[in-house]
């Protein structure tokens, strides 16, 4: 019998039994309970996309036999579900597809098989679920789906998620935690609670452990274990996030034995933080000096995760693996797994940290081959991408790490090179053999700061009491380069949160956007 027949003899059927149903034992009639199935479905796939629990798939009945009873069915069973899964499993360009596929559809209301309410319904969800994955990528676009849900009061508070996101991708915790702050009063404020409430506590991991921000990690394990009360799947988030602390720590040895156990409650293809454990144990390994054993674990690991699909996220694996190439003396090798990378996130127009990351790697590898000439433009091109942090102290580092990393062994600089994100665009910095001289505003400041004795040339070896050392002196320098700033209008001040302050030399006003607005004492003491 053709499907379209059968479908109707069953229909047919329901609608008889139905109808002899007494009224105390009477569901809702056929077509009724089909419409309440496919948007529970839908609604169903949304969650378990927003927790990361792969489970809830399992306990979705299947759509397939009911397509061709209107678009709007087979549009979820084809697009958004597949999109959902492909969510939960980390395959994030193959679910924008998806989702940019089913958008296409429900944008028409004579194609999408909806009323007008449903349809605008859907239309919402599907801004979110793209911008969330846009703006993990640092993709400018992610706004535009924030605008779209700002036209409807009840979705409000997932268009400020997704700007969290997007922000926090770029590395820009101050508008970040603007933003945050915005949400939670909305929360208080509306009566009317966000649709797939679950947050983005995982983008906000994801972020502070692609910045080595210390202070958001320890941050967020109370906030993930929190989520994980009401969605046990956030346990092994929690687990990763304690891992993360003592990796940027510098405690290897720990960040691994904590990685290990993250891996035991996952599986791979089932959870987005799969490559993330497997990319954060591997650099734990290089902290380690472990180079052959990253070498061969990561292309075992990579092998799994082409096997199940992963794009972007592979990256994670693959990155340690270029490391440890290099450091196995495999330059080719690792410089061009490098550039793949690289060439594939400015190609899907990827932004701040997640192009940042590994265009700092390529610099780093350069370096390592005593390739100044190949050095010199990746630093530079990270530096811009870390710029847009709007003034992260942890993403700041990562960047001066580098370059001091380029002290410690001695090589030449060209005065084109900027020697901190500060300084991009209105600094030039000369490194020679050790020695840094800034010209700020026509004014020279040489800096004698004994830096690579604080560095280490490997930059995952250092423990946290030399990397507290480093950040104070960093801190020292700053101020001192801001007060030497006499040409200038206004300078860069340093405040007890590390946020900068914009000072006018004319008036003495200060415009305090964040944080409190003095230098310690103890700083200016060594001045």
């Amino acid at each position: 019998m053709p499907a379209m027949e059968r479908l109707q003899k069953a229909l047919e059927l329901t609608q008889q039994r139905y109808e002899a149903a007494s009224d105390g034992t009477r569901g809702l009639p056929p077509i009724e309970a089909v419409r309440a199935l496919t948007r529970v479905a839908t609604e169903a796939g949304g969650y378990a996309a927003q927790v990361s629990d792969i489970d809830v798939f399992a306990i979705i009945p299947s759509l397939e036999p009911l397509c061709p009873l209107s678009p709007a069915i087979e549009r979820v069973f084809k697009l958004s579900l597949p999109a959902c899964r492909a969510t939960v499993a980390g395959r994030y360009l193959e679910a924008l597809d998806l989702y940019q596929r089913a958008a296409e559809r429900v944008s028409r209301a004579e194609t999408s098989g909806l009323d007008e309410v449903s349809r605008l319904w859907s239309v919402r969800a599907l801004h979110y679920a793209m911008g969330c994955i846009e703006g993990g990528f640092g993709k400018k676009h992610a706004l535009r789906h924030a605008e779209q849900l700002d036209k409807e009061k009840s979705w409000a508070i997932t268009a400020i998620a997704v700007r969290c996101i997007y922000y926090g991708t770029l590395g820009n915790q101050r508008e970040v935690e603007r933003a945050r702050k915005l949400l939670e009063m909305k929360l208080l404020e509306s009566p009317v609670k966000p649709v797939l409430s679950a947050g983005a506590a995982h983008q906000y991991l994801f972020i502070a452990s692609l910045s080595d921000d210390l202070t958001w990690l320890k941050q967020l394990i109370p906030e993930i274990e929190a989520v994980a009360s009401i969605h046990p799947t956030f346990k092994t988030f929690a687990t990763f996030a304690r891992a993360e602390v003592a990796r940027v720590c510098g405690d290897f040895a720990t960040g691994l034995s904590i990685g290990q156990e993250a891996l035991t409650q996952i599986t791979p293809g089932q959870s987005p933080l799969w490559a993330w454990v497997v990319g954060r144990s591997l650099h734990c390994m290089i902290g380690l000096g472990r180079f052959e054993e990253v070498r061969d674990v990561a292309r075992r690991e990579l092998a799994i995760a082409g096997a199940i699909g992963l794009d972007a996220l592979k990256d994670h694996i693959e990155l340690p693996l270029a490391l440890a190439e290099s450091k196995l003396g495999e330059h080719a090798s690792a410089s061009a797994r490098l550039d793949r990378m690289i060439e594939s996130r400015r190609i899907k127009e990827a932004d701040g940290l997640v192009l940042g990351w590994t265009l700092e790697e390529r610099a780093r590898v350069a370096l390592w081959t005593g390739d100044i000439a190949g050095f010199e433009p990746y630093a530079e091109r990270c530096g811009k991408q870390y710029k847009k942090s709007g003034g992260n102290p942890a993403v700041a580092a990562k960047y001066e790490r580098l370059i001091q990393e380029g002290r410690h062994r001695g090589l030449s600089f060209s005065a084109a090179l900027p020697t901190s994100i500060s300084s991009i665009g209105t600094t030039r910095g000369t490194l020679v053999g050790g020695a840094t001289t800034r010209t700020i505003a026509s004014t020279e400041v040489a800096d004698d700061l004994d830096l690579p004795t604080v560095i280490e040339a490997n930059p995952y070896g250092q423990s946290a009491a030399r990397r507290q050392k480093w950040r104070l002196q960093s801190a020292i320098r700053h101020v001192r380069e801001s007060r030497s700033a006499r040409a200038s209008s206004s300078v860069n001040v340093l405040t007890d949160n590390v946020w900068s302050e914009n000072v006018s030399r004319d008036t003495g006003a200060i415009d305090r956007s964040h944080g409190a607005a003095h230098v310690h004492r103890s700083h200016r003491r060594s001045l």
